[in-house]
């Protein structure tokens, strides 16, 4: 069996949800990854290529002519050899085109972007695809809802997700500089205002409170007009880092924070959990499924609370924390996520 993948350069949640998967699931099947530049070097970073085919769209191209090319000459040939294939990114390029008359799954990570019209296109484009699609895949219930229009809910299979970043055995030091994390794009519905708003509550109270900014950036000025409202020193922006860069700012936070409006997973805040990092959250996301892993969690908009949350975790450190046991146990782990894909593309068991 080979599946077939397409992936833009989207250094988000659901291209790392879909590169840890993959580089697991390839272990039982032969797996061609279709990718284009921008996304090979975070491939790279989170993928064993060795152990699959890596394919490069020639990409940047503009234009549905363009797009039409690129499946013609990349991904055309590739979807005839497939016995079954499942498409991760098929809002772009339309899965029925390239995948024939053959069995095919799709992946749908957030289902909700940008404007209200951006949003329109997706969903247009997702329906497309997943009109024929045997399985619809899903890591939430939050975006099984967002996605029951689009198909019988028979087909509609969630596959929650895992942790990406490495354990860490030190916690910080007492000589060290703590602050609060979030690792979120700079989106609008990442609730970048709220949380400014909350810090900035805090500012009197807590002048130490230090929030450092994690993530891909679209637009540089963005957010540095949304946090204007607090004082320069209580923030930093280091824009995208990888998984090492990521597991290095882990290991110094004092707490996890995320003020997002929706989410489809929120990778970020199970790494947090795995490394029992107390974590401050809206109640949005995957972890609506499993309640019992969130220590804190507030109203999406709710500024009052999300500050009295920060103010909670920043004070009073330590109590019981669920940690990677208690994601092993609600199932949020690669390994079993891998097991889920895999029972609802019917790949065999390891």
């Amino acid at each position: 069996m080979v599946h077939l993948v397409d992936l833009k350069a989207d250094m988000g949640g659901s291209l790392i949800h879909t590169c840890e998967v993959l580089s697991r699931l390839s272990r039982r099947v032969s797996v061609t990854v279709i990718t284009d530049r921008g996304s090979l070097d975070v491939l790279r970073d989170r993928l064993t290529l060795r152990e699959m085919c890596v394919r490069v769209l020639p990409w940047p191209l503009r234009g549905r002519l363009a797009r039409l090319v690129a499946e013609q000459l990349v991904l055309g040939p590739i979807s005839w050899t497939c016995r079954s294939a499942v498409v991760w990114s098929p809002i772009s390029i339309t899965a029925p085109r390239l995948v024939r008359r053959r069995s095919y799954a799709v992946s749908f990570h957030d289902l909700h972007t940008g404007t209200t019209g951006a949003r329109d296109r997706v969903r247009r484009r997702a329906a497309r695809s997943a009109r024929r699609a045997a399985v619809i895949v899903v890591p939430s219930s939050v975006v099984a809802t967002r996605a029951s229009d689009l198909g019988p809910w028979g087909r509609i299979v969630v596959v929650g997700g895992g942790t990406t970043a490495a354990q860490i055995d030190d916690r910080p030091s007492e000589g060290s500089a703590p602050y609060a994390l979030c690792v979120a794009s700079d989106q609008d519905n990442k609730g970048h205002r709220t949380l400014a708003a909350a810090v900035g509550y805090l500012a009197e109270e807590l002048p130490e409170f230090r929030l450092v900014l994690a993530g891909s950036r679209r637009n540089g000025a963005h957010l540095a007009s949304v946090y204007s409202c607090i004082p320069p020193a209580m923030w930093t922006d280091v824009g995208f880092v990888d998984r090492a860069a990521l597991s290095t700012l882990l290991r110094s936070c004092r707490l996890m924070a995320s003020a997002s409006d929706y989410e489809g997973l929120g990778l970020a805040l199970l790494d947090a959990i795995s490394e029992n990092i107390p974590l401050v959250a809206t109640r949005v996301g995957a972890l609506i499924d499993h309640p019992d892993l969130l220590q804190s969690a507030v109203a999406p908009g709710d500024v009052d609370a999300l500050a009295d949350a920060l103010r909670l975790a920043w004070t009073h450190r330590g109590g019981d924390l669920p940690g990677a046991a208690g994601l092993a146990e609600a199932g949020l782990t690669w390994e079993a996520t891998t097991d889920r894909v895999a029972h609802a593309l019917g790949v065999s068991s390891r």
